[in-house]
């Protein structure tokens, strides 16, 4: 699933969550734009959330529009 750079990091996240919870059996794999990540912190709490609902996987990619934050083109860890 996709991050809008006009709905935000927070929408594609908590619809994530939404998916994975329904006990459907979804393999919820959020997209996050880096550009959309405001620091480490942020990164961090992002993380603790999706694992925090079941999640496994996130596929990272640099996004579309202005960054927000530090990262530009993709998350240094």
């Amino acid at each position: 699933m996709t991050a809008s750079p006009a709905k935000g990091i927070e929408a594609t996240v908590e619809l994530a969550e939404w998916l994975t919870r329904t006990g459907r059996g979804y393999d919820v794999i959020p997209h996050l734009s880096s550009k959309l990540v405001r620091d480490r912190s942020h990164l961090g709490e992002l993380l603790t959330r999706i694992r925090a609902a079941g999640m496994k996987k996130v596929f990272v990619v640099g996004g579309d529009g202005d960054a927000i934050g530090s990262f530009k083109d993709g998350v240094d860890l």
